[in-house]
């Protein structure tokens, strides 16, 4: 993360143009490769309970955190909260992915489901919309499922990668200190039924789905290796 930019001889910023095109004033070196997916475990069995809940009549707005929940759970609670609470109040239903557990949690309602794993892969494309922390392996496939965010950042790369979702019209953010109950009700509600969102969310996804990052970064790998033998 902090000397990977200092390479004079290559550097792969593994995003989609469509979501950061390349700038002007970029060293050569520097190279887009695109998305390089990981879809989870190979194993993993689609639960017939999420199956069911995902194509129920009200659409589904799933909230993750990511990879960070599970070790700073109580810091997540009330993001996962506040995001199921506007959730239900939007008329749709909250898939939790990975929920910390919580005291009056409202797991007995209906249009809530909690489960500790899936690959965002096989259900972001059942969504109307996910509200995540703003990672970029997360954005990625959001972007790559055609669905639009919430993005509610933390530190690091997210509020940059979240301005980047909003600079595209692919969602909005909010800042994790300012995210209350009114305010992401608000954001929810325009990206459930404001068509703008969504026709721009599918016009990124159908650029990504042209790319392939993982062979366009091993093409530019192999190259360099060539080369370097050869001097």
């Amino acid at each position: 993360m902090w000397t990977g930019n200092l390479s004079p001889t290559f550097t792969a910023l593994a995003v989609s143009p469509a979501f950061m095109p390349r700038q002007d004033d970029w060293p050569e070196y520097i190279r887009v490769t695109g998305f390089c997916f990981w879809d989870g475990s190979v194993d993993w069995q689609f639960p017939a309970k999420l199956k069911a809940f995902l194509n129920g009549r009200k659409p589904v707005v799933t909230v993750t955190s990511g990879t960070v929940a599970p070790g700073e759970r109580t810091l997540f609670a009330p993001y996962y909260r506040t995001s199921a609470e506007s959730i239900l109040a939007c008329g749709a239903r909250a898939l939790l992915l990975n929920e910390p557990e919580m005291p009056g949690s409202i797991e007995d309602n209906d249009d809530v489901l909690n489960i500790s794993f899936a690959p965002f892969s096989q259900i972001f494309p059942s969504c109307a919309a996910v509200i995540h922390h703003g990672g970029i392996g997360t954005i990625g496939q959001c972007l790559r499922a055609g669905v639009p965010s919430l993005v509610v950042p933390g530190g690091m790369d997210q509020p940059f990668n979240a301005a980047q979702v909003a600079l595209r019209k692919a969602g909005i953010w909010i800042s994790r200190k300012h995210y209350t109950a009114r305010r992401a009700r608000q954001a929810l509600n325009a990206l459930l039924y404001t068509p703008t969102y969504q026709e721009q969310a599918r016009k990124v996804q159908a650029r990504i789905m042209q790319e392939d990052g993982v062979a366009t970064l091993r093409v530019a790998i192999e190259q360099i290796l060539r080369d370097k033998r050869q001097e």
